[in-house]
């Protein structure tokens, strides 16, 4: 009896001893492991954020966010442009937007053979280059320069030709002068016809550039745009941390006087179409060179 109690005593005391080791290695095991279970969360929460596409990471810059004056912003490349172009609202629904919409025909209500050449012309483009023919438009469709360097499509009987509009002819609205070479290409008076025109992006993959007029200085801002793809509507320079528009002369010049210091000036350009691009250029007082700019408006 004495020899089977001292038996139970054992076993019991082993059976005690085993519990509390098993107890103590599964605590240990636990706590090795929850590190390991939380990485194991945080990298497949990762995986699964690069993965996915729709999942919530956080916000970069958005490069069509608006600006200040509620202006989409983007980026445009050397003579291209970005998939999300800036645009100016209120230019691109204005009626001369409308007017000259891509997509509207106007009638040329009568064509005048003349002697026409980007010099020497009332849009001021002595000297600018490219494979372009040119055009007279009438004061009215001219619309205080509105149409300088406007690149046009004039369709006939016979074809359909490209001009940029350098120049100003008399006559009533819708009147256009072309070289005699141009018109042969699209009309014969002898069997008449009916002759249109619109506006169409200058065949450029080069960005828009700069030509200071006689006299600028830090004094005396007077500056104008070439080589745009549509008519310019607007031209802004920052001052201050803000932008002022700039008065567009008939001339095709856009002028401060007092002028607007030393530069480099960053300029804001926007067409007719309500594109709006940016550059930042020097100031040139030689009046014969060109500064060329890095963005054009978009095709």
């Amino acid at each position: 009896m004495k020899n089977r109690k001292y038996f139970l005593a054992l076993t019991l005391s082993l059976l005690s001893f085993v519990l509390m080791f098993s107890c103590t290695k599964r605590s240990d095991k636990d706590e090795d492991e929850k590190p390991q279970t939380q990485e194991n969360v945080n990298s497949n929460t990762e995986i699964a954020n690069s993965e996915n596409p729709n999942s919530e990471t956080p916000q970069s810059e958005n490069p069509a966010a608006e600006d200040s004056n509620g202006t989409a912003a983007g980026d445009d490349s050397k003579g291209g442009s970005s998939t999300s172009p800036k645009i100016d609202e209120t230019v691109a629904n204005s009626e001369a937007a409308k007017e000259l919409a891509l997509d509207k025909v106007h009638n040329a209500t009568n064509v005048i053979a003349s002697s026409v050449s980007s010099e020497g012309g009332k849009c001021g483009l002595d000297g600018f280059t490219g494979n372009f023919s040119y055009a007279s438009i009438n004061e009215e469709d001219y619309n205080n320069g509105l149409m300088a360097g406007a690149y046009l499509k004039v369709t006939g009987p016979k074809g359909t030709i490209g001009v940029v509009v350098t120049n100003i002819i008399g006559g009533e609205k819708g009147t256009l002068g072309l070289s005699q070479d141009d018109l042969n290409k699209i009309y014969d008076a002898t069997e008449g016809g009916k002759v249109t025109w619109k506006v169409a992006a200058l065949p450029t993959e080069e960005p828009v550039s700069f030509k200071y007029g006689e006299g600028s200085s830090e004094g005396y801002f007077k500056i104008q745009v070439r080589n745009h793809r549509y008519p310019i509507a607007k031209l802004e320079v920052k001052r201050n941390g803000k932008y002022i528009e700039l008065p567009r002369q008939d001339y095709n010049y856009f002028v401060k006087e007092g002028g607007l210091g030393a530069g480099p000036y960053t300029i804001r350009l926007t067409d007719v179409f309500g594109h709006v691009i940016e550059e930042t250029i020097p100031l040139e007082t030689d009046p014969n060179k060109i500064v060329t700019g890095k963005n054009n408006f978009p095709n």
